[in-house]
């Protein structure tokens, strides 16, 4: 994992797009930042931060319902602000397991619209 890719991301978003960012990451999440002489960094560096509008921070949990908590919270955030997500996730699992009735009927319902997808292009640096 290295920063540089959703730097880019983030800033396409908010400068080309003029859209709002909120950043949804596990938390103490560590990955490689500066492409001239990569480092560790742990958490969302600064000038990524400066660019979003919230850091969500979603606590490691553990156990067999926990693994994509961050899953979950993206969903819920998604949900309360009734907006767009860009997420790699399909999210199929979450249709069928998601407690909310209400939310799990909304994304249903809106997923095709509101989930934005991505990768990341190798030969873009």
């Amino acid at each position: 994992f290295h920063w540089e890719g959703i730097r880019r991301c983030v800033k396409h978003l908010t400068q080309e797009m003029r859209l709002k960012v909120i950043c949804v990451i596990y938390e103490n999440w560590k990955g490689n930042d500066n492409l001239d002489y990569p480092q560790m960094v742990s958490g969302v560096p600064k000038d990524i931060r400066d660019m979003c509008q919230s850091i969500e921070e979603t606590p490691r949990a553990t156990g067999k319902h926990q693994k994509s908590a961050d899953d979950e919270m993206t969903i819920k955030c998604t949900y309360r602000r009734n907006c767009r997500m860009l997420d790699n996730d399909n999210y199929r699992d979450w249709l069928r397991v998601m407690r909310n009735e209400k939310m799990r009927a909304w994304l249903e319902h809106s997923q095709e619209r509101i989930h934005m997808k991505y990768y990341f292009d190798s030969g873009l640096g």
